[in-house]
């Protein structure tokens, strides 16, 4: 888990953080090319529990998505990921963003937010 503080480039929120996602992904070689394959057990079990909390706990205002694929889809355009975990399992209403060049299709990535949110 990497937590970037507020910058210029990315201004955030007072008293809020960005959490930057790794899914599945432990490599920087070919990260934009690599589909890990991982199980829904040890997406539970070894590599969610620290967003989880993030997210739950600690009350982030944005995730960022990897580069990698996860079980075949990008992470920025998994609705398994966005959509089923993070906002429904998990109650995420902030912003997502992608990773840099980390988004391969906006109309994919757009299709895991199928409705507004809130923010606040």
């Amino acid at each position: 888990m990497i937590l970037a503080a507020n910058s210029s480039a990315f201004p955030l929120p007072p008293n809020q953080a960005l959490i930057a996602g790794r899914a599945g992904n432990n490599q920087e070689f070919e990260r934009h090319r690599v589909d890990d394959k991982v199980d829904d057990r040890t997406l539970n079990e070894i590599y969610f529990p620290a967003f989880k909390a993030a997210v739950q706990e600690a009350g982030v205002w944005s995730v960022m998505s990897a580069y990698n694929k996860l079980n075949g889809q990008w992470c920025a355009e998994n609705p398994s990921l966005l959509t089923g975990t993070l906002q429904k399992k998990w109650g995420f209403k902030g912003l997502v963003v992608s990773d840099r060049a980390g988004t391969y299709s906006t109309e994919d990535s757009i299709k895991c937010w199928p409705e507004p949110r809130d923010a606040g």
